[in-house]
């Protein structure tokens, strides 16, 4: 499922045809056209990356970065009271602690008092591309570190 939303992502932003020609950082003027394809290794398996090279005689072709898709998730267990436990779950603690089952000491939880909470997002963001010595000024203290301005993510769902 990761895989194919990964894929539909790709193939949603399309080649990164801006254009029918590009000027590069030096100066050349590119024309585009040629259609590229290759594969991605990803977490979730192979995708199909699609993009447009602009290319001039003699030089590299470029191609148009696309945004970096972030998808994260955590989960933390976290322990609950027994009012918040599901009612089968809720029967079960009762009936151990009728059975004369001593209560957990101090410290300890129980497994069976214990629930998964997840938090989920999927964002867009643009490179944060730095050079060697700005990088490195960020491990500084902050009074000495410079502040480059990070890009923001985009298009951001949550899910808990």
């Amino acid at each position: 499922l990761l895989r194919q939303l990964y894929q539909d992502w790709l193939d949603a932003h399309g080649p990164g045809f801006v254009g029918e020609t590009v000027e590069g950082a030096d100066g050349v003027v590119r024309l585009g056209g040629r259609l590229q394809q290759r594969a991605l290794e990803s977490l979730f398996g192979t995708v199909r990356v699609k993009r447009t090279a602009y290319g001039a005689e003699g030089h590299d072709s470029l191609r148009p970065k696309a945004p970096i898709l972030v998808l994260t998730a955590e989960g933390k267990s976290v322990p609950v009271t027994k009012k918040e436990l599901r009612p089968q779950t809720r029967r079960a603690a009762e009936a151990k602690e009728s059975q004369g089952q001593k209560p957990p000491k101090a410290g300890q939880v129980q497994t069976a008092r214990k629930r998964e909470a997840m938090v989920a997002s999927v964002y867009e963001i643009d490179r944060h591309e730095r050079t060697a010595e700005e990088f490195l000024s960020e491990l500084r203290p902050v009074r000495e570190a410079t502040k480059k301005k990070r890009p923001s993510p985009q298009n951001k769902v949550v899910w808990a």
